[in-house]
């Protein structure tokens, strides 16, 4: 898709624990994957929500310690970051604002057709993994907030 669709057809997906009582936690987001879609027929939630348990399930098990719990309890949200930014996102220097995802329903997500969309997990061997803190509202964050989390 990409080769036909550029750049555009994909977008950086991350998830985050909305309902985790340790603040720094409910801060990070972690990068779990990549999506793909055909842009001019698929929008970006669509191509999400199609791949919603997918995408769900492999960020619970990527991030089993810090997502797993919020999985069974269904409190992990989704979050979309225009594509190849991890670099950016990691540096706090992307200023456009990360997009929550909604979950669809099952009339939506079947009408979106499986080969005009995609997912491309990332894998980790033994890595900490990419993550990024970020705003409940997904803007980036202020270094001094950073830093106080950090405390």
């Amino acid at each position: 898709m990409r080769a036909v669709g550029g750049k555009d057809c994909v977008a950086d997906i991350y998830c985050r624990d909305n309902g985790s009582p340790d603040k720094k936690l409910k801060q990070t987001f972690w990068f779990i994957g990549k999506v793909a879609r055909c842009t001019g027929t698929v929008s970006l939630n669509e191509a999400v929500g199609r791949q919603w348990n997918l995408i769900e399930e492999h960020a619970a098990r990527l991030r089993h310690v810090e997502l797993g719990p919020s999985f069974k309890d269904l409190r992990l949200e989704i979050w979309a970051a225009p594509g190849d930014s991890e670099m950016e996102m990691a540096q706090n220097r992307l200023t456009t604002n990360m997009e929550m995802m909604y979950r669809l329903e099952k009339s939506e997500w079947e009408k979106v057709p499986l080969d005009e969309v995609g997912f491309e997990g990332e894998l980790q061997d033994g890595e900490e993994g990419l993550r990024v803190l970020r705003t409940d509202d997904g803007h980036v964050m202020d270094p001094k907030d950073i830093a106080a989390l950090e405390e």
